[in-house]
């Protein structure tokens, strides 16, 4: 950090922890890394994938929206996602170069996208996610996204990201994760406890087997 920049810290709703704020003037330098930095101005809603927002203006509010359970599952953007309120500039980090992003504007239009490569949308564009294709059970097997119809419709933009799947993402961890941890964690005590409950049953039939013996 150069110049003559003052930092104190806001409260953050969304993970119930302490944010940096910047102000003044200078230079503020990141830490090292082989993503890459894309500026977008938000004047009207904006919602982002996980873990793409890096930071923003003080103008723009950051909280979360709830997509439904067949776009979550279908359309693989999860049940939560990011979304921008307010008017000012954020900067997102994406794994890819800003040139391999392909900006899509809609004017109470709709797009389809075979794919899981669709990264942001803003104003009032929506999304609904189905199978393309007769074999349902083909489709949900399918872990490559292939096959998966993505919907946009209304007006706004669309950032469609054709070479996301190249590039390496960074493990995500949220509300999805902690459930299933949860699940996980308890799916293992109950399976410790019944090969726990297995061996002392073992243990006392061999006993009462010795006791029988011995009496005879």
């Amino acid at each position: 950090m150069k110049g003559d920049i003052s930092i104190s810290g806001t409260r953050d709703k969304l993970i119930q922890s302490i944010k940096p704020v910047y102000k003044g003037t200078g230079v503020v330098y990141t830490e090292p890394t082989r993503d890459h930095f894309v500026f977008l101005m938000v004047d009207s809603k904006v919602v982002v994938d996980k873990q793409l927002w890096y930071l923003s203006e003080e103008g723009v509010t950051i909280t979360i929206t709830r997509n439904t359970v067949t776009n979550a599952f279908l359309g693989g953007r999860g049940l939560f996602q990011q979304k921008l309120e307010g008017k000012g500039c954020a900067v997102l980090k994406v794994p890819m170069p800003a040139h391999e992003i392909h900006r899509i504007p809609l004017y109470d239009e709709r797009v389809c996208v075979d794919g899981t490569f669709t990264i942001l949308r803003t104003g009032s564009v929506e999304l609904d996610a189905a199978l393309a294709g007769d074999d349902a059970f083909q489709m949900v097997m399918n872990t490559t996204g292939e096959g998966l119809l993505q919907t946009f419709h209304g007006t706004g933009e669309i950032w469609v990201c054709p070479t996301y799947g190249l590039y390496p993402r960074p493990p995500e961890r949220g509300f999805e994760d902690d459930v299933g941890k949860a699940i996980g964690g308890a799916a293992k005590a109950t399976l410790e406890y019944s090969v726990n409950l297995g061996k002392k049953m073992s243990s006392k039939k061999k006993l009462e087997k010795k006791a029988k013996a011995e009496d005879k």
